[in-house]
């Protein structure tokens, strides 16, 4: 009776160096397929990626750094494909926070300026935007968009960076579909057009007073700042 060993080789730890003799590179190796963490160095020994390796392929944490080691990239992998939360950062802070799932863009995504105030808020389904999507400005969202399967799908609205509405536009199937209105700083309707499947029916048409809907100006003003939050 014969037995076979059926244990795995063991895992070896590779090391590289550069030119002068320098440490470069650490990283795990078993049967010739990167198996475990893998480290790359600067030429002052500062670290410039972490990484996970499972059966050659990423799988886990992954931290990018700049040769002064301020924190470029932060993300998480699985099977070799982005999987969970990825950040990404300037200067040292936050520039932007993604979620993923299986290498698609899945959920909700943020960016951020320098100011550490938000810029952009996004939420992706599979790989798609689906749902609203906000661009800001000081923290001040200037315009709003409603998206379907990665189609703009809604009404997108246009504001001015004292909250007043400017234009909003109706779309369908990521096409102009609908009465699309210009807005005065009184918040009332200046001017509209219609359209139909993407194509103008008509110029744009100037409303008069009577032809915009009954308002108050100060109070719609106010209300439609809270309605953007």
């Amino acid at each position: 009776m014969h037995s076979s060993d059926t244990s795995l080789p063991e895992i070896q730890i590779m090391e590289e160096l550069d030119e002068a003799g320098r440490l470069s590179a650490r990283s795990s190796w078993q049967a010739g397929v990167a198996q475990g963490p893998m480290t790359r160095y600067g030429a002052d020994g500062e670290v410039l990626l972490q990484a996970e390796f499972r059966q050659g392929r990423l799988s886990g944490s992954l931290r990018i750094h700049d040769e002064f080691g301020a924190l470029l990239r932060v993300a998480s992998y699985a099977e070799g494909r982005l999987h969970g939360e990825a950040l990404s950062y300037r200067d040292g802070k936050l520039a932007s926070r993604q979620q993923y799932e299986l290498g698609l863009l899945h959920g909700p995504c943020v960016a951020y300026a320098q100011s550490g105030l938000e810029t952009l808020r996004q939420t992706y389904l599979m790989g798609r935007l689906d749902g609203m999507a906000e661009y800001l400005q000081d923290g001040v969202v200037v315009r709003r968009e409603s998206y379907r399967l990665g189609l703009l799908d809604g009404e997108t609205r246009d504001y001015a960076a004292d909250g007043t509405l400017l234009a909003a536009s109706p779309y369908r199937a990521g096409v102009l579909h609908g009465i699309a209105r210009r807005y005065a700083p009184d918040g009332a309707a200046l001017a509209e057009r219609r359209y139909v499947n993407g194509a103008p029916e008509q110029p744009w048409r100037r409303l008069e007073p009577a032809d915009s809907e009954p308002s108050f100006p100060t109070f719609g003003a106010r209300l439609e700042q809270w309605i953007r939050g």
